[in-house]
C-alpha cells in the first residue's frame, strides 16, 4: 500500500516490460476477472480480506472501488458491476456502506496498452483506493 498525501493506493507497486506492453506486478490489492464476468473467485476473497484489514487500521477510512474492463469488453456497466460485486463483499464483512464508493471506468484506465478489441486479463479488474478523510 502506497501513501500519497492522505490517500492510500492499494494497487500494484512495480512494473515490468512485457514486449511492447507494460505489465504490472504484484497484483497486491486488485481483483482480476474472467472475460465478461463480475464474480469474485477465491483469490479475490483473499484480496478482500487484505482490504478489510487495511481499512480497520485507518481511523477515518473511506474506500473507493474502481472497476475496469479490457478493450474487448469496453463496457462501463460491466466495470461498475465488478465494483459493486466487490462492494457487496466488503459490506458482508462489516464495512459501513457510507464508507464505500464505486466507480466504473470501462476501458478508460487500462494497465496494459493493447489495440482496440484485445482481450487482456490484467485490464479486467477492480482497484481499491483507501483514503483517510
Amino acid at each position: 500500500m502506497r501513501r500519497i498525501g492522505r490517500r492510500f493506493f492499494c494497487g500494484c507497486i512495480g512494473a515490468a516490460a512485457s514486449g511492447s506492453a507494460l505489465a504490472m506486478y504484484p497484483p497486491s490489492l486488485m481483483i482480476f476477472f474472467g472475460y465478461g464476468e463480475s464474480e469474485i473467485g477465491s483469490a479475490g476473497g483473499a484480496t478482500i480480506n487484505q482490504v478489510v484489514e487495511n481499512f480497520r487500521k485507518m481511523r477515518n477510512a473511506h474506500i473507493t472501488i474502481v472497476g475496469h474492463t479490457d478493450t474487448a469488453e469496453a463496457s462501463v456497466p460491466l466495470s461498475m458491476a465488478r465494483a459493486v460485486t466487490a462492494k457487496m463483499r466488503l459490506l458482508e464483512m462489516g464495512i459501513p456502506p457510507d464508507r464505500i464508493s464505486t466507480v466504473g471506468r470501462g476501458d478508460k484506465g487500462i494497465l496494459v496498452q493493447t489495440p482496440p478489441g484485445t482481450r487482456e486479463p490484467q485490464n479486467r479488474r477492480v482497484e481499491f483506493v483507501l483514503e483517510n478523510r
